[in-house]
């Protein structure tokens, strides 16, 4: 069993607690008080020390392996070739994460081999196996900790009187304050209500939903930014209210809040394809013309009905699978949209299958789901040549 390998003598070793303290106090406060280059730097060298004894601990004969493990996790997580599998986890909107990409981080690694070698030093102690627990939990909040970003600044502000916004006048008063603050555009396309800019690790994003008037914004500070990015965020939030407060009479500006209470209902559609059974064998090809067909029309489909395609952040891989959002803008983020559209190819034991989940919020009454839902269930027939059966969840809080 597990449980009788694990060498529990880690979690109570002296260099293994100080350097989970070390981890917890800077990243909960050094960061904050005395942002610099050497905070940074702690959280990747006390952080990879603490994460190799703690999966040295779990598999103490294979701390070659695991070390291998974690030196090409870290420096995966640490390169851009990660970035789409951040955004497909923050999308989820269950626990945001982020990281800073800097090539000098890896230097962290060099902590791998001092942390094997002392692991291999470590005697058997009497310590009971329980107060072992607590400090290793401790330890895995710690790490899962370092990747979580700062809350940053969430506002959301609604136009009451005056002239009706239009997506241009809005777009002005957003590059306007983001030029005086010297943030660069990162997305800034004229035609879509979302923009995003950046300036040294501080992202701001903007999204406007015209149906209600509201203009949600978020700035958010990752790695050494956060500190600086908890006072440039009233100013941002104060540049764009008073700029809002000249062009319109009434404005109302509010702390943004995710609508997480609101139910959602959600409609899955299913059809088989033809196929093996047996299922390592199952698994539909994305050079399969049939789903490569299909896929294309769902494309035309999104594009024609007003749908936001936004596959490369939700599907990894995106070859057997499509991601698209439309209704009415209820956040500051590229995917904060209230109906959503996901098609995905997969396999069970009776063979492959297609399925496509259609999920709207019940405050939305801009997309009609039936109308889509029947759409869509007309287009996978004539594709597949396959009854599609059609199951609505009901009302359930959004994932």
């Amino acid at each position: 069993m597990l449980s009788s390998r694990i060498k529990y003598e880690v979690f109570h070793s002296p260099l293994f607690v100080s350097a989970l303290f070390v981890l917890l106090i800077n990243d909960y406060f050094l960061k904050y008080q005395f942002t610099s280059w050497l905070t940074g730097k702690l959280s990747d060298f006390a952080g990879i020390f603490v994460f190799a004894q703690f999966f040295f601990a779990l598999f103490p004969n294979k701390t070659r392996t695991t070390a291998c493990i974690t030196a090409l996790s870290f420096v995966y997580w640490k390169s851009p070739l990660s970035q789409p599998l951040i955004d497909g986890w923050n999308s989820l909107a269950i626990v945001p994460v982020t990281r800073t990409v800097d090539a000098s981080d890896l230097l962290a690694l060099a902590m791998l081999p001092i942390a094997r070698l002392y692991f291999f030093s470590l005697q058997r102690s009497p310590t009971p196996k329980t107060l072992a627990f607590p400090v290793a939990l401790l330890a895995l909040v710690a790490i899962m900790g370092t990747a979580v970003p700062s809350t940053g600044h969430r506002l959301q502000f609604q136009m009451q009187d005056g002239p009706l916004p239009s997506l241009s006048s809005i777009h002005g008063v957003l590059e306007e304050v983001a030029r005086q603050h010297q943030f660069k555009c990162v997305e800034c396309d004229p035609k879509e209500s979302y923009r995003m800019y950046s300036r040294d690790g501080t992202w701001l994003e903007m999204n406007f939903d015209a149906r209600t008037n509201i203009l949600f914004v978020s700035i958010v500070g990752h790695g050494d930014a956060e500190k600086e990015t908890k006072e440039m965020g009233a100013q941002i939030g104060s540049a764009i209210s008073a700029r809002l407060k000249s062009i319109y009479n009434n404005v109302d500006v509010r702390i943004y809040r995710p609508e997480t209470e609101e139910p959602w209902v959600r409609s899955s559609l299913k059809a088989r394809l033809s196929g093996a059974r047996v299922p390592f064998l199952c698994w539909p090809s994305e050079t399969s013309p049939q789903i490569i067909s299909l896929f294309d029309e769902l494309d035309s489909y999104a594009r024609s009905n007003g749908y936001k395609d936004l596959t490369n952040y939700r599907c990894h891989p995106p070859g057997l699978c499509r991601y698209y959002l439309n209704g009415r803008v209820i956040g500051p983020y590229v995917y904060s949209r209230s109906t959503s559209v996901e098609a995905r190819g997969g396999c069970s034991l009776l063979g492959k299958f297609i399925e496509i989940n259609v999920q709207q919020g019940t405050e939305d009454n801009t997309i009609d789901v039936s109308k889509t839902i029947l759409e869509l269930r007309s287009l996978v027939e004539q594709f597949t040549q396959k009854d599609v059966t059609v199951e609505t969840l009901g009302k359930a809080a959004p994932k």
